[in-house]
């Protein structure tokens, strides 16, 4: 069970004795009260305001002290539903009013979430076999598009920021796959709808829209997801006990969230705007089953990853604050590297049009 908020909407999430996935809007029918805070177990959902208790199925379970209510059925009080679906080890929920509610198979919400980019990412590790570690946030000095621009640039930051991990990377190798197709996606991570409505900062807005508007008009519908890819320092060579492995693949899933899958390892980042020079990224890690044990080799990866994400942030803040600067306007992409980048602008920009 985990309780969360998107925007105002308060959800939780749950699975019920035969397994089957649920996720309600966590509200009390009664008197409005939140019923489940944090992550946990539980048999059913206690309101600690009045006590009515609800199943795991968001049925009504117990209404308290309503003797002598009139127009009253039980089955009309349950929780009220949200369409929940799963791809790999990422639960999804659609928040719009009236969607309709349906158990969906994989391949279809990976077509919905994905598009066509669903069988790349499945076909390289991105699955549910692996066992969850830990997680890490940040909060970052920076517009949360400064972080993303960062992820972005196909590596080019990467031999003058992070030494150690170009050390491990055969950075001649990277690619960038954009995938340009019309397609309408159902399903939304359940963090993404939220960077749709939150204010755009002006300075980041016009440098966008002065960038964009200087190129051919835009005429391609792309999907949503940009794949990045390179070869590690072991490529042919299978050691699980390398960090980094034969190969690394970095997705990015418009706007706001990152599947990183390299060696072993696999994590998540989730960026989240706190006001228009702020974000906070939040960083889930997972791990082959078979080293879940090994605590010696799980230290020493976080502290490589810890390493690349302080330089990160460093090269992020420095960024935000040059944006403010009244010497800059608007840069150029890099037409061999920043291909992902163009592809995260021109779905923004679009957005902002609409």
């Amino acid at each position: 069970m985990a309780g969360r908020r998107l925007g105002n909407v308060e959800y939780v999430i749950c699975r019920d004795d035969n397994g089957k996935v649920h996720a309600f809007h966590n509200v009390c029918r009664h008197h409005a009260s939140l019923l489940a805070f944090g992550s946990g177990r539980k048999s059913c959902f206690v309101c600690p305001y009045h006590g009515w208790t609800y199943g795991l199925d968001g049925a009504l379970l117990k209404a308290t002290r309503i003797t002598g209510i009139q127009n009253f059925d039980i089955n009309e009080f349950g929780l009220v539903p949200l369409n929940v679906a799963i791809w790999g080890p990422f639960v999804l929920l659609n928040l719009e009013e009236n969607s309709p509610q349906h158990q969906a198979d994989d391949d279809f919400v990976g077509q919905e979430w994905l598009g066509s980019s669903s069988k790349i990412l499945s076909t390289n590790g991105i699955d549910s076999s692996l066992s969850y570690i830990c997680r890490h946030e940040y909060t970052i000095e920076c517009n949360w598009k400064v972080f993303c621009d960062n992820y972005l640039d196909g590596g080019y930051h990467v031999p003058y920021a992070h030494k150690g991990l170009a050390s491990g990377l055969k950075l001649d190798s990277y690619s960038t796959t954009r995938l340009e197709h019309s397609y309408s996606f159902y399903f939304e991570f359940i963090f993404g709808r939220l960077l749709l409505v939150v204010a755009f900062d002006i300075i980041l807005l016009l440098t966008v829209f002065t960038t964009l508007c200087a190129l051919p008009p835009i005429r391609k519908t792309y999907e949503k997801v940009s794949i990045q890819q390179c070869h590690g320092g072991s490529a042919g060579i299978e050691d699980k006990s390398d960090r980094l492995g034969s190969k690394a693949l970095y997705a990015f899933i418009y706007p706001n969230f990152m599947v990183n899958r390299y060696g072993p390892w696999m994590d998540t980042n989730l960026v989240l705007p706190l006001g228009s020079r702020k974000c906070q990224v939040i960083f889930d890690y997972f791990l082959d089953a078979s080293l879940k044990d090994d605590d010696a080799f799980i230290e020493k990866s976080l502290e490589d990853s810890e390493r690349v994400q302080m330089e990160d942030i460093v090269l992020c803040e420095a960024v935000q604050r040059g944006l403010e600067s009244p010497a800059y306007c608007s840069g150029r992409y890099a037409p061999s590297v920043e291909k992902a980048m163009h592809h995260f602008h021109c779905l923004l920009y679009e957005n902002l049009l609409a």
